[in-house]
């Protein structure tokens, strides 16, 4: 994983497993001083779970993706941080990139024929832009371009204002990305082609779309960060099926302590209202 400076603050940071603090005072592991960075702003933290971004200076202005962050987020390849205007983009290593060549020949989309006629379930999913929240199901191919008939618009830069972008489910059960422009971004490195796997981040203009499929569980349940699988485009490997089991079980257990914090919370703010209440309820009789 790479923590890349891309306005030139510093040089990038190969970062493996472990925890990088970020700030302005020289004890950080990362030491920027331009700007309106904190003395102890952040920290970043790789391991089996995946990227954690922890907030030390909580009322300091720290964003994912244009969205504020208060206090911790779990990240993906291919996110913009921005710290009091600092902006840092985690970008996976050039040689975990998997492009497609100009020479690769432009792969038919799957049949839907094709063996038991059911293809895994892919799907793109708006996470920034017009199309944030919307899921779109890959059963072939999806073309992303500037006109009406693409079936996903974006205003990015098309040639010639033709959908010049496809997203395609391949015969080898593969997703591939084809004839992106320019300025396509996929998990922070400009590639015109490449395979995606479940997790890969796409950046068109003002759009962020990530691939998704129901066994991926971001942010969890990825496999060891020290045997990294240099075919995927991903600096993690697809999680085991008891690695998944044991991360949805844990997510489960989270969740629940949640619930039953928020259902804590409430009780204690709804018998303070009723004393509140019986009180002012008190004094008004005895006055």
């Amino acid at each position: 994983m790479l923590i890349a400076f891309p306005n030139g603050e510093s040089d990038d940071v190969l970062m493996s497993t472990g925890t990088k603090t970020l700030g302005s005072a020289e004890t950080n592991d990362i030491v920027i001083q331009k700007g309106d960075l904190e003395p102890s702003h952040a920290s970043l933290t790789l391991d089996h779970r995946g990227i954690t971004l922890l907030i030390n200076a909580l009322d300091a202005d720290t964003r994912v993706n244009h969205r504020t962050v208060v206090e911790k987020a779990i990240l993906r390849l291919g996110d913009v941080l921005t710290l009091n205007g600092l902006t840092l983009v985690i970008k996976q290593e050039p040689e975990q990139l998997n492009p497609l060549s100009s020479s690769d020949p432009d792969s038919p989309a799957r049949s839907t024929d094709d063996d038991d006629g059911i293809p895994p379930r892919y799907y793109l999913r708006g996470v920034e832009g017009q199309h944030s929240g919307q899921l779109f199901p890959i059963s072939n191919s999806l073309s992303l371009g500037a006109v009406g008939n693409s079936d996903i618009v974006v205003d990015a830069d098309m040639a010639d204002g033709q959908s010049a972008a496809r997203v395609l489910f391949n015969p080898d059960s593969q997703i591939e990305f084809r004839h992106g422009p320019d300025d396509v971004l996929i998990n922070g490195h400009a590639l015109k082609d490449a395979r995606l796997n479940p997790g890969d981040q796409i950046v068109l203009g003002s759009h962020r779309f990530m691939l998704e499929s129901p066994t991926f569980v971001p942010g969890r349940a990825f496999g060891g960060v020290s045997n990294v699988d240099v075919s995927s485009t991903q600096v993690f490997k697809a999680p085991a099926s008891e690695e998944l089991r044991q991360a949805s079980h844990e997510a489960g257990q989270t969740d629940n302590e949640v619930a039953r914090g928020r259902r804590r919370d409430q009780v204690i703010i709804t018998s303070c209202i009723i004393l509140s209440a019986m009180m002012l309820i008190w004094l008004f009789i005895n006055l």
